[in-house]
């Protein structure tokens, strides 16, 4: 079984045209496919509804208020405990 190049075959097809003054064969032009590619900007605000706003930020007194309690700063060090030097 021998490998056929189409491209080899196309050009062949193409060159005895030319040598007998016949004329080129035309192809088809390939058939566009249905394109199934949609905007992802507008899925996602179809996704959020109609209840989106401008994208500002909200007004202070809609925040949430900042939460007290444990934080990630340490505090002073208690009286009575030494520091130990390097």
């Amino acid at each position: 079984m021998l490998f056929r190049s189409g491209y080899e075959v196309a050009v062949k097809v193409l060159v005895e045209a030319k040598v007998k003054n016949m004329a080129l064969p035309v192809e088809e032009a390939p058939r566009q496919r249905p394109s199934n590619v949609i905007n992802l900007m507008d899925a996602l605000r179809k996704s959020l509804g109609a209840d989106t706003h401008s994208g500002k930020k909200p007004p202070k007194s809609e925040r949430e208020a900042p939460r007290k309690g444990i934080g990630l700063v340490k505090g002073q060090a208690k009286p009575g405990t030494k520091l130990k030097s390097a």
